[in-house]
Parts: structure tokens; C-alpha cells; sequence
């Protein structure tokens, strides 16, 4: 009993230091929602479109590893394969890639930021940019990457058979835009948030792999 109660105590500390951790992310979570919902009622709205620009560079004699977009807003290895990339869009680091065409039945927008090298997309996609002078594409991400936002580009899509959206409807888009200075605090404790929600995951995890040794142990001492 005194052995099985050991394991517990460790167990239990072990779950209770990562619900402590969890609230803290839940509180930051609350704390970031609030304050971009607080920007969006308070601070007057602008059109994106004067902030954008569409990148036509394409993939000729490069060797830029061809990928997709998912609607989790991630880049993923392209699902089919072509014979030429010559006529693939390059994205650049800090450019974003959307496919126009809205998927019919629940309106996802696929769109993507790319944050690390160079890579290609389908010339079907549609490649863009910011002006970081006014716009941190970081900033507009959490923008784009909104529930809402998402309802609005499916209410402003056109077409019959299909919804699309270019990138001129995206621009009609208006987003409270404050200072480079708050743009960059803002991202930077959605970041923060990110990362910690990260962890958060890796240390549930471990937890669960923890158990099966905390009852190895267990029956060593015993032994």
C-alpha cells in the first residue's frame, strides 16, 4: 500500500502541476481574444487591399520544393504530382497562398503562411503579400485565421457551381490596424500562446508515458 501510495502522490503531482500550466494558457488565451476583440470594437477599420500585393514569380529553374495548403492553414506536401514545377507560384518567407475556390460544403477558406524558406504552389493558388511598413502578415494572419472571417469571405464568394473568392474580394476585408509597434506585441503573445499550448501537449504526453514507468518502478521496489 505504501508503494502504491507513492506512485499515486507522484502521478497526482505530476497532473496537477500540468493543470496549473493549462489554466495559465487558458488565462492567456482569454486575456488575447479579449483584447482583439476590444481592437475590433473600439478602433475604426481599414480595407487590407491598399496594404496588399500579388506575387507572380514562378518557379522557373528552381528547385523549391512544391507543397499545398490545408484548412488548417498550414502548408503540407502537395497531394499530386506534375511532370513540370516551371510554372508553380513562388511563396516567399512571409507571403501567404490561398486557393480561391471555397470548399462547397462547409465554405473553408485553404490559405497559408509561410514562415520558414521558399517553397512552390499550383498556379492555381493565389499568391500575396504585405506591406510590413503598415501590415504585419503575422497580424493579418490572426485575422484571416478567425471563425468570422472565414463567414465573411464564404458571404462574399461568387459563383454558381463553386465559391470563389480573389484576391480583390479578400481585400475588401477591413481590420482594425494599429501601430507596427502593437502589431508586433499582439503577435507576439498570440506566439507566446502558441508555444505554451505546445508544451502543454508534450507534457500531457509525457505524463501518460511517465505511468508506465512510475509502475515498473513500482514493482522493482517491490522486488
Amino acid at each position: 500500500i505504501e508503494v502504491q501510495q507513492k506512485v499515486v502522490d507522484v502521478y497526482l503531482a505530476m497532473v496537477e502541476n500540468q493543470k496549473v500550466y493549462e489554466k495559465g494558457l487558458d488565462d492567456l488565451k482569454i486575456s488575447f481574444e479579449g483584447y482583439i476583440e476590444s481592437l475590433r470594437r473600439k478602433r475604426d477599420k481599414k480595407s487590407i487591399m491598399e496594404y496588399l500585393y500579388e506575387s507572380f514569380d514562378r518557379n522557373i529553374g528552381s528547385s523549391t520544393p512544391a507543397l499545398g495548403v490545408s484548412i488548417e492553414k498550414k502548408f503540407i506536401e502537395a497531394k499530386r504530382e506534375s511532370t513540370s514545377y516551371e510554372n508553380y507560384k513562388i511563396v516567399k518567407l512571409n507571403e501567404f497562398a490561398f486557393r480561391p475556390v471555397l470548399d462547397k460544403m462547409d465554405s473553408s477558406f485553404t490559405l497559408a503562411l509561410n514562415r520558414t524558406v521558399n517553397c512552390a504552389v499550383s498556379p492555381a493558388y493565389i499568391v500575396f503579400g504585405t506591406n510590413a511598413d503598415f501590415l504585419l502578415p503575422q497580424y493579418l494572419m490572426l485575422w484571416l485565421s478567425r471563425k468570422e472571417t472565414e463567414r465573411w469571405l464564404a458571404f462574399n464568394a461568387w459563383g454558381s457551381a463553386r465559391n470563389t473568392i480573389e484576391l480583390s474580394d479578400l481585400g475588401r476585408l477591413e481590420i482594425p490596424i494599429p501601430s507596427i509597434n502593437i502589431q508586433k506585441d499582439i503577435v507576439e503573445v498570440y506566439e507566446a500562446y502558441e508555444m505554451r499550448k505546445k508544451i502543454n501537449e508534450r507534457l500531457k504526453k509525457q505524463i501518460n508515458e511517465i505511468c508506465s514507468v512510475l509502475i515498473k518502478g513500482s514493482i522493482d521496489l517491490k522486488n
